[in-house]
């Protein structure tokens, strides 16, 4: 790691993918760091001690970057910066959200963030992708009303999807019973987030309230992974379940 460093300040340049350097005490005072001065940027890394990877500026950056102010408008900033970036290196990506899709099956209109965010996400996604929307049927949903509901979110689909043209299949599973009650996301490229508060936040250009987007640790991102793939696989009759391909 050291020889790694002295390269990359001597040459510049050197770009090795890695934004943080956690370095021993004495390759750290070799670079100027030390609990005092916390951190150097040596061309694109950060060189912090391990008592001080909190005043790394990538890190600091990290923290903000899933925070999104309301006002802000959401293309840009929203998709540019967060969304596309994961989505682009994942295989598969799972929306948890037990109100997802609730206005479409209760046939209001209040489901453009929805749209917006399954329009972006299939947009970044590589081929042969696979992008799962897992959400919550309303209590009073009726298994007759089933055939009528998928038809529903069928054509919805197809909308959202209209720009795709890589493979990719989109699985929607709506269940009646579920103990869901928060938003996730989860990518396959290694990151999974808490949304908060929810997606609604989506529903215009600028965003109408705050969104933030918590970065889970390991072991919350496994839950979440679990929870996701349990509602997949799950066959309970009062099921609303579609997937739509694009060969």
């Amino acid at each position: 790691m050291g020889e790694v460093l002295r390269h990359k300040e001597g040459e510049g340049g050197a770009h090795t993918g890695v934004r943080v350097f956690v370095a021993s005490r004495v390759l750290a005072e070799e670079f100027g760091v030390d609990d005092t001065s916390g951190s150097k940027t040596v061309d694109d890394s950060d060189v912090v001690l391990a008592s001080t990877i909190h005043r790394s500026p990538a890190v600091v950056a990290a923290k903000e970057a899933g925070l999104f102010p309301a006002g802000k408008t959401r293309r840009p900033v929203v998709a540019n910066t967060f969304i596309r970036p994961l989505a682009e290196r994942s295989s598969a990506v799972k929306i948890l959200d037990p109100h997802i899709l609730e206005g479409l099956i209760s046939g209001n209109s209040t489901t453009s963030h929805a749209e917006w965010l399954i329009q972006t996400l299939a947009d970044s996604m590589p081929a042969n992708a696979t992008l799962s929307i897992l959400g919550k049927l309303q209590r009073d949903w009726q298994t007759a009303d089933r055939p009528r509901h998928e038809a529903r979110i069928e054509d919805f689909l197809s909308k959202a999807l209209h720009r795709r043209t890589l493979p990719i299949a989109v699985e929607v599973r709506l269940l009646k019973s579920t103990a869901l009650r928060d938003r996730f996301i989860w990518f396959s490229s290694g990151s999974s987030f808490d949304v908060l508060h929810n997606f609604t936040a989506l529903s215009s250009e600028v965003l109408n309230d705050n969104l933030r987007f918590i970065r889970h640790d390991d072991r919350i991102a496994r839950q979440t992974l679990q929870a996701a793939e349990a509602m997949e696989s799950n066959t309970q009759p009062t099921m609303v379940s579609i997937t739509k391909f694009i060969a």
